[in-house]
């Protein structure tokens, strides 16, 4: 056969590549060599879930395209290329309707995971063979506003991010109060402190769940609506309002850092705040810090934690 002119081959799971028991041959894997060497790309295509495929083809998933869960996801080397999602208004309109059919089992397919409601033993033993990663949960209509649980969640990184700067303005663990000598008019750190404790404030109200509310539009066609767009927005906000804070962290705990000298942390803890001083510079004297904080954020928004610095 004439592969000069071939580019792509793709197969189907079931009953192509798996026999009866599941199994890829030995003999395919063979076959991908041979395409590689000729500059022949292959993508496995399926109704199945990425993490299932990928289980089945564990030897080549670099190498491979998956066209997953019936071209709901395209990925390769786990980045993905393409994903098709039903909004979330008409997940909440079809839940309710799919759970009054007898006999069937509703799954909620994710990028990361599925999700289902029943603890069915049967069911779930041969769902497994299908998908690999999965959650068994109380009610799938959360799961559809898990939006609103992760604008929760960060806000609580944010919280709990003030709390270690207050714990360092505060002339606890041997530093001086307001981390500077002589704290004067603009009373040292404390302003970035409370920058952060009004940003954290702000995050709370913002954190109320969205799906609470709902209003009748379309006149009547629409009668209850998730209100996925609006917690979406608020989402990026609280999203832009921890990194500051957490800049704000960074600017007071590498100032603390430098009255513990001669003393020092670890050789990665000083290669990083060695870095960081080279953009934002020890304050000495009471000021005005927006500069600081913003040269911060700046840095905090550019760092790349995979540098080498980082590597192990």
């Amino acid at each position: 056969m004439d592969l000069s002119k071939v580019k792509l081959v793709v197969s189907d799971m079931d009953g192509t590549l798996l026999n009866q028991k599941g199994e890829v041959s030995d003999r395919f894997f063979q076959l991908i060599k041979q395409l590689k060497a000729k500059n022949i790309y292959f993508t496995a295509a399926s109704g199945r879930q990425y993490h299932s495929i990928i289980d089945k083809l564990a030897s080549i998933k670099d190498e491979i395209y998956v066209v997953a869960e019936n071209g709901g996801i395209v990925k390769k080397n786990d980045e993905i290329l393409l994903i098709n999602t039903i909004k979330p208004d008409k997940l909440l309109q079809l839940i309710p309707k799919l759970r009054k059919i007898e006999n069937s089992y509703i799954v909620l397919c994710g990028k990361d995971a599925a999700y289902i409601e029943t603890k069915n033993v049967d069911f779930i033993d041969m769902f497994q063979e299908y998908y690999a990663a999965y959650k068994v949960v109380d009610d799938l209509i959360e799961i559809v506003n898990e939006t609103d649980f992760l604008k929760i969640a960060i806000s609580e990184i944010g919280n709990i991010s003030e709390r270690r700067t207050y714990n360092l303005i505060s002339g606890q663990r041997n530093l001086p109060s307001f981390l500077v000598d002589n704290p004067g008019l603009n009373s040292g750190f404390m302003i970035p402190q409370y920058t952060a404790a009004s940003l954290v404030s702000l995050n709370k109200q913002l954190s109320s769940p969205s799906s609470v509310d709902s209003i009748v539009s379309s006149n009547g066609q629409e009668d209850h609506v998730s209100m996925g767009a609006n917690s979406a927005i608020l989402l990026f906000d609280i999203n832009e309002n921890v990194k500051k804070i957490l800049s704000i962290e960074l600017f007071n705990a590498a100032q603390a850092l430098n009255f513990k000298s001669p003393l020092e942390s670890s050789e990665t803890i000083q290669g990083f705040i060695k870095l960081y001083r080279s953009k934002v510079a020890f304050v000495s004297e009471d000021k005005i810090m927006s500069k600081e904080i913003n040269s911060t954020l700046d840095f905090f928004e550019s760092y790349n934690i995979n540098d080498s610095l980082f590597t192990i």
